[in-house]
């Protein structure tokens, strides 16, 4: 057992040239390999004993970091700019309970690929479910695209059709659907397969 008080100063000081500075090695059963506490007594920071080659680390508290990376083995990285706030994944980003965000998601995608990919294999929920006053906005920008398009090609022998458009409310008096074409292009085309 080492103990060290300071009084003002450091109170412990390691510098290390070619080798590790600090090793902690656990022999025996103790829960952690590390445990820092705060001056009552409350534990800060701990890195306890998941098993003979692995350790979790807990932080009580908040990460404050001025920039870097958080890098794993296989390269995968999560990088902190403090300046802006923003956190870039580099690579897959996975939840296991659902993710909820508090907020704006905004999705920025510069290169010749989807921005965003969903693939969802319930056979009773919806893959996305939308709630608001204005549930939905699509707009092209690009030309020679469109805004939106709706696909199937599967032999379908069920009772669902492609597109349902439903104005549930008896009470209603607005308008279901309205197009409007201010160019000279055809406004509707139907086609029989």
């Amino acid at each position: 057992q080492l103990s060290v008080y300071g009084n003002g100063l450091d109170s412990l000081y390691v510098k290390a040239n070619d080798n590790n500075a600090i090793v902690v090695e656990n022999i025996g059963n103790a829960p952690n390999l590390i445990l820092l506490k705060t001056n009552n007594g409350s534990e800060a920071f701990k890195v306890t004993c998941g098993g003979s080659n692995t350790g979790n680390a807990h932080v009580l508290g908040n990460i404050t970091t001025t920039g870097g990376q958080i890098k794993t083995t296989s390269g995968v990285n999560l990088a902190l700019n403090p300046n802006t706030g923003l956190v870039t994944v580099g690579g897959r980003l996975d939840t296991t309970n659902g993710a909820i965000i508090s907020g704006l998601l905004s999705v920025d995608q510069n290169s010749d690929a989807n921005a965003l990919t969903i693939d969802s294999e319930s056979t009773t929920y919806a893959t996305v479910s939308i709630n608001g006053k204005y549930g939905l906005y699509v707009t092209s920008d690009i030309s020679g695209g469109y805004a939106a398009k709706f696909t199937r090609n599967i032999a379908e022998s069920g009772s669902q059709p492609l597109v349902d458009i439903v104005d549930d409310n008896t009470s209603n008096a607005e308008t279901t659907l309205r197009v409007q074409q201010d160019g000279s292009g055809d406004i509707l085309n139907l086609f029989d397969g």
